[in-house]
């Protein structure tokens, strides 16, 4: 495990790292005295407690307790169901699909077909991303709908959609309309449930999000994800998900698929339990309460239609499904979203800015690629100086993290001696360079993050 210098600032000042949720103990014998040390599995933050003699050792059982242990009381929720938005479009009524994870309004080819929409050539051919890095979906046709909310009549808007061959679902309507209309917030009873269980194939839309982010913490870390009140489930990249649950994550023993907008699927890696907070958690909120969300009751006893709904000031525990390509490292699906009331009780959460956003010391996580929030062409506002210190930090740490996960992977595949060796020497080059820039900026260290081994700890980096 690979120590982050910010893991061990957290740790110090903490007392045990927030994110850890149980300590793995393991004793040793050193010169006739027993150890234990306690290891917290995320950021490797140790603890010792040594000089216990060995004919006591049944009194220093009681060292044990002075290690948080998670609490096994479980909170139930009643976890919102999936939604549709019905629609009034040329005479047909068509149950659409809200999604704030696409950014324009989408048709498929065969349903403007069917209700016999005039399609038009569109002047240029137009590429659209999908949630999965690599795959686009082309439109060169559009047309313009006059349609209603079902029930509201009296209000008709003539709307721009994008036409697609190959989309999966008849109607999409983006997040650009759904904002201009407060489908999502004050409007919200437009949306119907849609009855029955998922089964095994959940659908995700997401076409060309636009750059506005949902703030929240998963397993203490600091994260800006992707709002999809198109997702069907939660979905996390394999990197962030072994980052943040390195020893609990495992391959499902159930079988989840997913499809995309474009009628691909992809069958999930496996599924990560994580606790998923939107403001801060305290080590005692993460650690001390477990609240779940079940759906239609989940055969839990007193779990109904009229449970109360889920505060925002609640730790949850929350399975995401990991996709190996996935273009977002998280992404939110609508069943949590609506639960919680994201889009009226979270509107402080929602930023505009880059995926893999690193907006505090929180942040531990190895993940590259994609531009730094705090990059001058997301925000506009001249940086400052503590602001520069972390974009460089962040720099220089991700680079040594890429290295050292170079060299564990060589060695775990038994590469050549020679690709080991050369990635060595560049690992070897980082730690040199990250430890010039520690040194240089020493002073500003100590000032920002006063009472803390930060320095010492990027100074021991081997």
């Amino acid at each position: 495990m690979i120590d982050s210098p910010l893991s061990m600032y957290e740790a110090e000042a903490f007392g045990n790292c927030h994110r850890c949720r149980e300590l793995t103990q393991s004793v040793s014998w050193i010169n006739g005295s027993q150890s234990w040390e306690y290891t917290c599995q995320p950021c490797s933050y140790q603890q010792y407690e040594y000089d216990i003699p060995a004919e006591t050792t049944f009194q220093s059982e009681s060292l044990i307790s002075s290690v948080p242990e998670p609490c096994h009381q479980t909170i139930y929720h009643q976890r919102a169901p999936r939604k549709c938005l019905p629609i009034l479009v040329n005479g047909f009524s068509c149950k659409a699909i809200a999604d704030t994870g696409s950014e324009y309004n989408c048709i498929s080819r065969d349903f403007a077909k069917t209700i016999r929409a005039k399609i038009k050539k569109s002047q240029n051919s137009q590429s659209f991303s999908l949630p999965r890095n690599g795959y686009k979906l082309h439109s060169s046709e559009h047309i313009h709908l006059d349609f209603c909310f079902e029930n509201e009549e009296y209000t008709w808007h003539n709307v721009k959609f994008f036409v697609f061959k190959e989309l999966a679902r008849d109607i999409i309507i983006g997040n650009q309309f759904l904002q201009e209309t407060g489908t999502l917030e004050e409007y919200a009873y437009r949306l119907q449930p849609i009855p029955g269980s998922l089964g095994d194939m959940a659908f995700v839309g997401s076409l060309n999000f636009q750059k506005k982010y949902l703030q929240c913490w998963l397993n203490g870390v600091r994260q800006h994800t992707l709002p999809d009140s198109g997702a069907e489930v939660n979905l996390i990249s394999r990197r962030l998900a072994s980052t943040l649950n390195p020893v609990k994550y495992q391959p499902s023993t159930t079988c989840m698929n997913i499809e995309f907008a474009d009628g691909s699927t992809v069958q999930a890696r496996g599924k990560v339990d994580l606790s998923l907070s939107f403001f801060e958690p305290s080590w005692e909120q993460v650690s001390h309460v477990h609240h779940e969300l079940v759906d239609d009751g989940g055969g839990v006893s007193g779990i109904g239609s009229g449970t109360l709904k889920v505060s925002t000031q609640t730790v949850i525990s929350e399975p995401f499904y990991i996709i190996d390509d996935l273009r977002e490292d998280v992404i939110l699906g609508e069943t949590l979203l609506f639960t919680i009331d994201a889009y009226n009780q979270l509107k402080n959460n929602f930023l505009w800015g880059a995926p893999n956003a690193r907006p505090s010391i929180g942040m531990f996580d190895g993940l590259t690629g994609g531009e730094s929030w705090l990059s001058g062409k997301q925000n506009s506002a001249p940086l400052s100086e503590k602001d520069k210190l972390l974009k460089e930090y962040y720099a220089h740490n991700d680079k040594y993290k890429e290295l050292c996960t170079l060299i564990d992977d060589h060695v775990r595949w038994r590469s050549p001696d020679s690709k080991i060796s050369a990635a060595v020497q560049q690992k070897d080059y980082a730690v040199w360079e990250f430890q010039c820039w520690a040194g240089n900026n020493k002073n500003l260290l100590d000032y920002y993050f006063p009472n803390s081994s930060l320095y010492d700890s990027i100074m021991a980096l081997q």
